[in-house]
């Protein structure tokens, strides 16, 4: 069991095949559960699909942005657009013009670069195709952010721009979810970190006061060896 509260940034520590990355990918509808249940607002929900899940304003943000996050031949701004095109149509015709103009907002607002909305996805860097990802959920009524691997790939100046977005997207009353490898980040951004091994949760802990040693101890299983092996020294 689980929970992310509105304003929140929770964090999914895990190894590799520790079950992190099936975990989001069910959450939001691209593996099937065999049981349990999602609650969305103290309602439960079914989400069978990512449409679905984007439908109740729950988003993903792939560790695979080249292949899973973008349409690397499309434009920025038809990245942008990609998930909230009702807003920029007529009659089931794309107002060209209207979309540029609200792509150009995120861009401004996501500090894209180079700031043009005709760029070639393709051409970004890996920062500001993390970035254009995001704005497209940003353009949307999103209100779960899942984030998987947020910043793999990116440069150190990238990484810090997107830390502020997802603290800014908390501030404003996102619940985020957020998996990552990296000790560091989870302890940096998150509120509360659970940690997963074999597919299961094993702690939850907060991050205040939380040490990378400490975090590496629960990924590892290594700090329940030091807690059994306590145990049986004291008996």
């Amino acid at each position: 069991d689980l929970s992310v509260r509105k304003g929140e940034i929770v964090g999914i520590a895990g190894l590799i095949g520790s079950g992190r990355e099936e975990l989001v990918e069910t959450l939001y509808g691209l593996h099937r559960a065999r049981t349990g249940t999602i609650s969305l607002g103290g309602k439960a929900v079914r989400l069978a699909s990512p449409p679905a899940a984007v439908s109740r304003g729950m988003v993903l943000v792939p560790r695979d942005r080249r292949h899973d996050g973008l349409v690397l031949d499309m434009s920025v701004s038809e990245n942008i657009n990609l998930a909230s095109l009702e807003e920029v149509s007529r009659f089931g015709i794309e107002m060209r013009g209207l979309a540029n103009i609200r792509a150009a907002r995120q861009i401004e607002e996501l500090d894209i670069r180079p700031d043009n909305p005709a760029m070639v996805s393709r051409l970004l860097s890996g920062g500001n195709q993390q970035k254009t990802v995001l704005a497209r959920w940003l353009a949307t009524d999103a209100k779960v952010f899942l984030l998987d691997e947020p910043t793999v790939g990116v440069d150190v100046g990238a990484k810090v721009e997107i830390y502020q977005l997802i603290e800014n997207l908390a501030h404003n009353g996102a619940a985020i979810l957020l998996s990552s490898s990296d000790p560091g980040e989870l302890i940096g951004l998150c509120d509360r970190i659970y940690v997963m091994m074999r597919g299961r949760i094993t702690h939850e802990v907060d991050a205040k006061g939380l040490n990378i040693d400490q975090l590496v101890a629960m990924t590892t299983g290594a700090a329940a060896q030091n807690s059994m092996g306590s145990a049986t020294h004291a008996r």
